[in-house]
């Protein structure tokens, strides 16, 4: 473990002295993204300067909501989109290979080997929605709530990234890494929103056979006082049984795969 832990710093750390040879770059894509977030925020004013409700969640739920999402989806894209475009460069090039060669899980080093700083500021960004609604009395908090929500935002991180890979993996069949990144975010996209927007069985859909609810809809329920002991059971259980799975599928998609360099 302590192995895999050195290695991982190694990576993020010349992750850091590449993207800073290009600083400018880097500035201009933080800002980019930035503006998007400032985009989600408008949406939400402008949604709820027409209605008070959105499927029964107020305005500062549906903010904690969308801040959760954020939180997560922001988090796995600074640790895995640059690694998971490489993974894909890597299968088509042949370069995988040496990856199956080394003494450390392949899976492993395709998650996690680039960062991409670009996304660094936007944890921080939500953090400061939710740390608005606090100040400003619109949300309550306790002490086993923000325990709570930290345990669901670890487990919609696992969950996440799971979901994430199993995309990925399909890249041993087809050459179109970006299609499946962009399906993923297509997809986690719908859990920025409370589940119940989109009917009772999406909901039912979302938290079971594609687990999307678990990325925000279960911790930002549980913050806001909503939700229950028995779903943060439910998640611990669905993110070991998501792994598993996961795990299977990968090493299956290994079987099949062709190296380009033969």
């Amino acid at each position: 473990m302590t192995r895999y832990i050195r290695l991982a710093l190694l990576f993020w750390k010349q992750s850091i002295i590449r993207e800073m040879e290009f600083p400018k770059n880097f500035w201009f894509v933080v800002f980019t993204n930035g503006a998007h977030f400032a985009t989600q925020l408008l949406f939400v004013e402008i949604l709820f300067s027409h209605t008070s409700a959105l499927a029964g969640w107020s305005k500062p739920s549906a903010l904690v909501f969308l801040a959760t999402w954020g939180i997560v989806t922001s988090i796995l894209l600074l640790l895995c989109e640059n690694s998971f475009v490489d993974f894909g460069d890597d299968v088509h090039s042949g370069q995988f290979d040496f990856h199956l060669l080394r003494p450390i899980d392949a899976q492993f080093i395709i998650s996690i080997r680039r960062l991409t700083l670009s996304h660094i500021g936007e944890p921080f960004f939500y953090l400061c929605v939710l740390g608005v609604l606090v100040f400003k009395g619109m949300i309550t908090l306790s002490l086993l709530g923000v325990a709570g929500y930290v345990l669901l935002l670890i487990l919609a991180m696992i969950v996440g990234y799971h979901i994430w890979i199993a995309f990925t993996t399909a890249i041993f069949w087809t050459p179109y890494i970006d299609h499946f990144n962009f399906l993923f975010m297509t997809v986690a996209s719908i859990a920025r929103y409370p589940l119940e927007v989109y009917g009772v069985a999406a909901r039912l859909v979302f938290l079971t056979v594609m687990p999307i609810g678990l990325m925000a809809a279960l911790p930002a329920e549980f913050l806001l006082g909503v939700g229950s002991w028995q779903g943060i059971v439910y998640a611990i259980v669905m993110t070991l049984i998501i792994t598993v799975l996961t795990r299977i599928w990968w090493r299956f998609a290994l079987r099949h795969y062709a190296s380009a360099s033969s």
